[in-house]
């Protein structure tokens, strides 16, 4: 079975959102992060603050691989978890540097804090 068909088969929330909102979402989002990376960097250089981004942005990539590639549920609640984590700190790191930067980091602090409520009921549903 491919990825497509095992995650259509899946048992989701109805308050999922609709499939194409998704890459919607992420084609606003990534530019958000990257111009707060940006902004941070471009201040301060390498520190605690780009280590911080640069494990989100490891995270985030992860992420997929974790749920569809090997299709672990469990593995992807908890690897959402740390993501939201790690994105916390950019915006309590980011934030004394530029508050720009903070901002850009909320909404995808928000919407990774969606995912992993999603996340959680879809495992839920699919023991």
């Amino acid at each position: 079975m491919n990825r497509a068909q095992w995650y259509a088969g899946l048992r989701k929330p109805g308050w999922k959102p609709p499939d194409w909102a998704v890459p919607v979402v992420w084609g606003v989002l990534y530019p958000m992060i990257l111009l707060a990376g940006w902004l941070v960097w471009r201040r301060v250089g390498w520190g605690a603050e780009m280590a911080a981004w640069t494990a989100q942005m490891v995270l985030n990539l992860a992420w997929p691989a974790v749920f569809m590639g090997l299709r672990s549920l469990g593995g992807a609640v908890a690897l959402a978890a740390l993501l939201w984590l790690s994105i916390l700190a950019c915006v309590v790191l980011f934030a004394p540097v530029s508050a720009w930067a903070a901002g850009l980091m909320l909404p995808y602090l928000l919407w990774v804090g969606f995912a992993v409520a999603l996340t959680e009921g879809i495992r839920r549903r699919n023991p």
